[in-house]
């Protein structure tokens, strides 16, 4: 039961039109999820990262990060094409980590002060952010207060047997 809490849910939040006119444009605005770059935006929208850049007024040198808004033209595949591929392409991260791991236990934990998510996940429980947000549906994982609980996945690798 713990490996298939996950398994079925969306891997991001969908697009979304912020008005009829812009969804007669095929202007989307997407939310950054776990894993995802400008380049991944282009290559699934069929545009260049230049043209990405342009429209959401990102410098050269500038990142995105996780939760920001993108500004997507669907001009040359649709928003449903567009989603597919980045579904395909999350299914493919969460298949190939529950093909070398197992969620063995859930565990309640309370945030420590000064503590960060990136220390939760890469210096204490080695999972995912992915995996950690989607235990956490309710909680903005990017702004955790001292004391506030959250589900963290155990997890342990699989034995593969030699053949």
């Amino acid at each position: 039961r713990l490996n298939t809490i996950n398994k079925n849910r969306p891997a991001f939040l969908h697009v979304s039109f912020s008005t009829q006119k812009n969804k007669s444009r095929g202007l989307g605005v997407i939310t950054v999820d776990f894993d995802e770059t400008l380049s991944h935006y282009a290559d699934w929208a069929k545009l260049s990262i230049q043209e990405l850049r342009k429209i959401n007024n990102i410098r050269r040198n500038a990142f995105i990060t996780v939760h920001d808004k993108i500004k997507v033209p669907f001009r040359k595949v649709t928003s449903y094409q567009f989603e597919e591929h980045r579904q395909e392409y999350h299914k493919g991260i969460q298949e190939d980590f529950f093909n070398s791991y197992r969620i063995t236990k859930l565990l309640v934990r309370k945030v420590k002060k000064g503590e960060t998510l990136w220390e939760i996940c890469n210096e204490i429980y080695f999972i995912p952010f992915w995996l950690m947000s989607s235990y956490n549906p309710d909680k903005d994982i990017n702004s955790l207060a001292a004391g506030e609980p959250i589900l963290v996945p155990l997890i342990t690798s699989v034995k593969t047997k030699d053949t």
